[in-house]
């Protein structure tokens, strides 16, 4: 999802058909968004150590 922006989010978001449906895809892009951030995360390390060892 971190590729297609957040227009997707909020797409999917407002596609709801009743409150609880709301409530669950409020959850589900909640998960998705933290996914993301991990994997930014993890590839930002990557980058990082990658950086350090070219130092040395």
């Amino acid at each position: 999802m971190y590729m297609n922006g957040a227009e997707n989010y909020i797409e999917l978001i407002l596609g709801f058909t009743s409150f609880s449906d709301l409530l669950s895809r409020i959850e589900m892009v909640k998960t998705v968004i933290q996914f993301d951030l991990n994997a930014l995360d993890e590839i930002n390390k990557g980058i990082q150590e990658l950086n350090n060892k070219n130092k040395n």
